[in-house]
């Protein structure tokens, strides 16, 4: 029965995925490659859903999901981070070399993060590792660590009432300045915005 099940879910799995009507989705998967800045009402509507999301569980957890994806399929506010050029290069032996670097870089996301030490976990110079990162992710070391720790804050922001200097600076940045400045770069708004409108959404939920 067991097996039976999961060829059912294989067949469905990939019915959905190569049906003609899922092609707005596989097109913005594609494109979310380069990754994607969600803007406009569609980053409102998708906060409420989001928040709908993390309350529901077994099946309807899955509606919520294929909701979520299915707005972004058919949004018009979808802006992409990366430049037309990027493409990431994957080859047989970066998958563990990344591992080793990503693992590094999350394990020691609060601290200072020297490039030679992280180079030094991919087995390579400095100068060749920025070549390969930035080939990999299609950004700068600084870049990914920045929207790593920005993204945390945004956790925080959410979550919490804590002050946003405290945030800014248990996220690993050395200044409240500086902060703002890479949280308004990297989420379009200030910290103090971004919180105001999650919790306007969250409020809009019923």
């Amino acid at each position: 029965m067991r097996s039976w099940c999961g060829f059912a879910m294989t067949f469905w799995a990939m019915t959905f995925c190569t049906s003609r009507r899922m092609r707005p989705l596989r097109e913005m998967l594609r494109r979310a490659q380069r990754g994607l800045q969600i803007t406009g009402r569609t980053r409102q509507s998708l906060a409420r859903r989001m928040q709908e999301l993390a309350q529901s569980s077994g099946l309807q957890r899955v509606i919520h999901l294929l909701a979520i994806l299915d707005e972004l399929a058919r949004s018009r506010e979808l802006r992409p981070l990366a430049s037309a050029k990027f493409l990431p290069e994957l080859q047989a032996g970066d998958q563990d070399r990344m591992s080793r670097v990503l693992r590094h870089i999350h394990a020691h996301l609060m601290d200072e993060i020297a490039r030679d030490e992280v180079a030094a976990r991919a087995s390579l110079s400095a100068g060749a590792f920025s070549r390969f990162f930035k080939t990999r992710t299609g950004k700068t070391l600084p870049q990914y660590v920045n929207e790593l720790r920005i993204g945390r804050a945004c956790s925080r922001l959410a979550e919490t009432d804590d002050k946003i200097s405290d945030i800014a600076l248990d996220c690993g940045f050395a200044n409240l300045s500086g902060f703002n400045r890479q949280f308004q770069r990297v989420a379009g708004m200030t910290p103090r915005a971004y919180r105001g409108e999650f919790q306007r959404s969250a409020r809009a939920v019923p």
